[in-house]
């Protein structure tokens, strides 16, 4: 009964709540195109989230440029002149600010040219009020060469091998000193290098050179050839070689016997020698005439040198080829044959046979001069 009952109520209502259809047989107009979206039932609307807004950036600072640099300033300069300046010559000089060259603020040089050679031994003298004062010395491609003050003597002394200049050629030597105001007075100062000679090998080089020139030409130019070696000389006069080769230019170039003599004793005093030239038999046989003339059969020619103890004869084409080289206490006599050039010396000893030499040149006052030496350098007589 009660299920009738809900059966008939629920067939009331969906009498009631069915829209009435008037015409059955459409459908009607069709749906809008758009709709208003339905909030779901039960589900709560988000709210809307206001966006955060963006920090605005701090615009970044504009760089400070940077200073560009100020380029140092340049006080290099070359000095007004550079004169030439030589051995053994003093030379004044005045170190100028207006003048001078410059390398610094305060720093100032003057500059000499000098020409010398491996075999020159030298010191610079700089005599001066300034204590700042000093010397340098570069080479043709501005090298600077060491040097050194010797805390002794004052003097600056190359402190290379040797003590001597790398090459031949020209060399800058500079005094070089501090002035701490542009418009200061010039400062006086005396440069003074002083050669104290020449090394064995470039003194023997540079003689040799000469000697070869001179042999080379036939002996044609035995004025220039004297004055070369009066020059090494100059250069060096404590070595004895100069005054050997020098006599021998005066004796038989020159004809000055008394020049020659006077250099062969120098020669003997410093350790050297004089020397003659004199011809002789391969035997030591007598001259013989021969036509108008007396000479010897086999004739020899070589060089006497007469040293401290010593008299030597070497051949002129083979100086290893020595006749006979006496001490002092070896030798018996020596003196003149008669009025004639010729020379006896005779050897201690019995049976041995005299040696006879004269000068090349026939000379009778060169033969005496050679007797006298022998007596006095060897023989210790006079």
């Amino acid at each position: 009964m009660i299920t009738r009952l809900f059966q008939r109520a629920s067939v009331l209502l969906v009498l009631v709540f069915l829209p009435a259809v008037p015409h059955a047989q459409g459908l009607g107009d069709l749906p809008p195109v758009k709709t208003t979206k339905k909030t779901p039932t039960g589900t709560t609307p988000r709210p809307k989230t206001t966006p955060t807004p963006k920090p605005r950036s701090t615009p970044k600072p504009t760089p400070t440029p940077k200073p560009t640099p100020t380029p140092p300033v340049s006080y290099r300069r070359e000095p007004a002149a550079v004169p030439p300046v030589s051995f053994n010559q003093a030379t004044a000089g005045k170190l100028d600010p207006q003048t001078a060259g410059r390398i610094t603020a305060t720093s100032y040089y003057d500059e000499y040219k000098l020409t010398a050679t491996t075999a020159d031994l030298f010191t610079i003298q700089l005599e001066t009020s300034d204590p700042s004062l000093a010397v340098q010395i570069f080479d043709q491609h501005q090298a600077g060469q060491p040097i050194q003050r010797d805390p002794q003597t004052n003097e600056f002394k190359l402190a290379t091998p040797g003590s001597t200049l790398p090459s031949d050629g020209e060399y800058r030597v500079r005094v070089l000193g501090t002035i701490a105001d542009a418009k200061a007075p010039a400062v006086a100062y005396t440069l003074n290098i002083r050669r104290s000679g020449l090394t064995e090998e470039g003194y023997v080089a540079r003689l040799e050179r000469v000697v070869r020139a001179f042999n080379s030409s036939g002996g044609k130019n035995a004025d220039e050839t004297i004055t070369a070696i009066e020059e090494l000389i100059a250069a060096d006069p404590n070595k004895p070689k100069g005054y050997e080769t020098l006599a021998v230019a005066y004796l038989y170039y020159r004809k000055d016997l008394t020049k020659a003599v006077s250099l062969m004793e120098k020669a003997i005093r410093l350790g050297g020698a004089a020397m003659f030239k004199v011809t002789h038999d391969s035997q030591w046989r007598r001259p013989e005439k021969k036509g108008d003339v007396i000479e010897f059969p086999d004739l020899r020619t070589s060089w006497l040198y007469i040293r401290p103890d010593q008299v030597t004869l070497v051949d002129t084409t083979d100086p290893q080829k020595i006749y006979f080289s006496f001490g002092g206490k070896q030798i018996k006599e020596v003196n003149r044959v008669g009025p004639s050039p010729l020379l006896n010396i005779r050897p201690q000893g019995r049976g041995l046979k005299p040696f006879l030499i004269h000068p090349i040149t026939r000379n009778v006052a060169e033969a005496e001069i050679m007797v006298n030496m022998i007596r006095s350098y060897v023989l210790k007589q006079n």
